[in-house]
């Protein structure tokens, strides 16, 4: 009877028997992953929830029956081979090697219970090391050997076990595993549940689910049917329905290449990769990829010489007399410093009328400017001035006594005996044909933080530059008279503001250097008749907020509706953007305002995604961070494994990039080019030959951790950016490796 198994159990169960049993699973279950790490579609309540529903999916008899025939070869039982193939599936969908699921078992080993009736079920953790990138073979081997010495250790409730491990324990989710599966044939040492639903649940109806995710598998002659009980306050349902997708999918790769890495099988179809590939990334655009930069503001020169061109302080330049400046400096580097194209020049300037002079100068002589800001530590400007080979730095008398910038190098543009010199140059645009220079040639050459302690200089090119401009004048300019200008040079985002405008004829407004950009900004808010374009950080709208509040706690100032209701454009970029800053600015504080996500490292030309938030609905939901969006023109966004695999909507992969805006190189670094840039491998997929559409040969990988989000018809909408693979951080939106933080400690 049931009782004389109860007696006999805990009479077994004790002394050498228990410690036995008990440190088999001691051992087995060691540093156990305290969650696991698939995505959710919502965050993960502080209560564990249970509310559930139901998928079914079904799998042919022909992969049913070859999945047999291979666990039968291997001397395994079909439940091995769906748990081997049920972890590769969760292994691709997080991202992660050590994978942790649990499933039912009978517990009646003896002939002699077989018949009674009682509770027997327990319930076994299963763990899976899929770490050294295993074939499909080798891991059912691995499964096949876990699971017999799990069986053979089933005795000890789970209770026990968890009671043994001391798990970290959380209301959030349940202990030890989250994930269960389960085999309904009846197979040895596997439990047949009765009772289970094989329909979705009813309109309206309840459905209980036990753990974040169940699949229930039912074995008949049709093949396999796969019931997917999932929690619906983690998971939604098209989700859940992709899974079941990729998993047919993937289990069909697997049998059909057995020997292969389990990594390396496909797991979308072909219509899912061209989907990915090409409705993502339709992005060709006509651009002028022929012409230089300083060609447009040339162009606008010309046309409108009496627009005005810079406003700093109390000067103001025209688009003539700008381009007459920047003109004679460029015959001065050209007669002087016999400047040849990508020779680089450094700019060692704070934010001035004699910065704009400078760049614009480089770039008609076909030189590529540096810039170095004079803020920098002094060993930081040594290293840049050195790395780069700079034998000329455009830099202010002022500055000489605060930077390493030698007297051979330094032409401080101040100088009364240089401005004397400079008003003998020639005053016409110097010839591009004469110079040899063309768009593939170096523009600048601006420096991120390095890994192994030494900055890389990231060459890019004038084409590149050429089609961020012309994507940003046609979507951003438009609507604004102009643009102010409050980062760094030596900060990409500068681009965006100082050379938008001047390629479409606009002015510009440089805020003064001197560490008051947040309540300059705060005041040019209040004080502008005319809608701008500002490109700041996330840190800068958390300090005009801020700045804003404390101004209220001393005034009747109210933080809503502060500024003059204008339509101003505020581009954000360098970190991210979270939903709750978003929403205070386009709810509360400029709510005429569009707000621009803007995502892009340095290696791919300032941005080379954006999500344009013109209404405050867009930032409803319940992500934390505002998605980085979609792809601007000629540019190509792919979410790859790290197989160079493209991964379903939903999964989260290395965000590579590819297109027009792809910088040429890092300047003297070879190897880590070599190993950064890399050759696409969907180049030559037959799908861009059918859609006529381009592709890039070359890929930047960026380090960045992203998913494609789905619209409501499951189709990819927005990239949304959760992190990075590698220890780089950011702060006030400055690129920063902790590598060279400890290199510098270090040292």
């Amino acid at each position: 009877q049931y009782a004389d198994y109860a007696l006999w159990q805990r009479d077994w169960l004790q002394g050498e028997v228990l410690d036995q049993q008990q440190g088999y699973w001691l051992k087995q279950l060691a540093a156990l992953p305290v969650v696991h790490s698939l995505p959710l579609d919502h965050p993960r309540p502080a209560v564990q929830t249970f509310v559930g529903n139901t998928h079914i999916s079904q799998v042919d008899a022909s992969t049913s029956t070859a999945l047999n025939r291979l666990c039968k070869s291997q001397g395994a039982t079909l439940f091995m081979g769906l748990q081997s193939a049920f972890s590769v599936l969760l292994a691709r969908f997080s991202n992660e090697t050590d994978i942790v699921i649990g499933s039912p078992i009978a517990n009646r080993e003896q002939t002699e219970v077989a018949g009674l009736i009682g509770f027997f079920t327990n319930t076994l953790v299963l763990r899976s090391d899929l770490s050294a990138k295993p074939s499909f073979i080798e891991l059912l081997q691995q499964s096949k050997t876990m699971l017999s010495d799990a069986y053979a250790h089933q005795q000890v409730p789970f209770e026990q076990i968890v009671e043994r491990l001391q798990p970290e324990r959380s209301q959030s989710h349940s202990a030890l595993f989250q994930i269960m599966l389960v085999l309904q044939n009846n197979e040895a040492g596997n439990l047949e549940l009765p009772g289970l639903r094989l329909s979705p649940v009813q309109q309206g109806e309840v459905n209980v689910a036990k753990y974040d995710l169940t699949l229930n598998v039912i074995e008949s002659a049709q093949g396999f049917q796969f019931a997917w009980e999932y929690n619906t306050d983690l998971f939604e349902a098209q989700s859940i329905a992709r899974m079941a997708d990729h998993f047919e999918c993937l289990l069909k790769a697997l049998l059909a290449a057995p020997a292969q890495s389990v990594f390396s099988v496909a797991m979308l179809s072909a219509q899912q990769n061209r989907a990915l590939l090409l409705d993502c990334n339709d992005t060709r655009v006509h651009y002028p990829q022929e012409r230089c930069i300083h060609e447009f503001f040339e162009a606008q020169a010309e046309s409108k010489p009496d627009a005005v061109a810079v406003i700093f302080e109390d000067q103001l330049l025209s688009y003539a007399e700008l381009n007459q400046k920047a003109n004679q400096l460029a015959h001065y580097l050209l007669n002087e410093k016999h400047l040849k194209p990508d020779t680089l020049v450094g700019v060692c300037l704070l934010r001035s009328v004699d910065m704009v002079i400078g760049i614009l100068a480089i770039l008609k002589a076909g030189g590529a400017y540096v810039p170095l800001d004079p803020e920098y530590p002094e060993a930081r400007l040594q290293y840049l001035l050195d790395d780069a080979k700079l034998a000329t730095v455009l830099t202010q008398t002022h500055l000489r006594a605060s930077t390493p910038v030698t007297d051979t190098q330094a032409l401080c543009l101040d100088d009364d005996a240089l401005r004397a010199q400079l008003q003998q140059q020639a005053v016409k645009n110097p010839d591009k044909s004469r110079l040899g220079l063309n768009s593939r040639h170096l523009a600048y050459v601006i420096y991120t933080s390095g890994s192994t302690g030494k900055p890389k200089g990231v060459g890019i090119v004038h084409s590149g530059v050429v089609n961020y401009l012309n994507y940003i004048t046609r979507t951003y300019y438009p609507s604004v008279d102009g643009s102010v200008v409050s980062s760094p040079l030596a900060f990409d985002a500068t681009v965006t503001s100082l050379l938008g405008p001047l390629f479409m004829g606009k002015s510009l407004q440089l805020l003064p250097q001197d560490g008051r950009e947040i309540e300059r900004l705060a005041a040019l808010f209040s004080d502008l008749d005319s809608a701008k374009l500002f490109k700041i950080t996330p840190a800068h709208l958390e300090g005009i907020a801020r700045y804003l509040q404390e101004q209220s706690l001393n005034t009747e100032f109210s933080i809503t509706g502060a500024f003059k209701n204008l339509a101003h454009w505020l581009i954000i970029g360098g970190d991210q953007l979270s939903t709750v800053l978003a929403r205070q600015w386009k709810g509360e504080i400029l709510p005429q305002a569009t707000l621009v996500n803007e995502y892009g490292p340095t290696e791919t030309v300032v941005g080379c995604a954006t999500l344009i938030i013109n209404d405050e609905a867009q930032l409803e939901g319940d992500n934390l961070a505002v998605a980085i969006g979609n792809p601007i023109d000629n540019t190509q966004l792919l979410v790859l494994d790290a197989q160079g695999k493209q991964l379903p909507i939903g999964v989260a992969g290395e965000l590579h990039i590819g297109g027009a805006g792809l910088a040429r190189s890092y300047l003297n670094r070879p190897e880590l080019s070599a190993e950064t840039f890399i050759d696409n491998p969907f180049y030559d997929s037959p799908f861009y030959e059918e859609a006529n559409t381009a592709s890039s040969e070359r890929l930047y990988k960026t380090g960045d951790l992203v998913r494609w989000l789905p619209d409501s018809a499951g189709r990819p909408k927005n990239l949304e950016f959760l992190g990075r693979i590698d220890h780089q951080v950011k702060i006030r939106g400055f690129r920063i490796e902790l590598g060279e933080i400890e290199n510098t400690l270090n040292s």
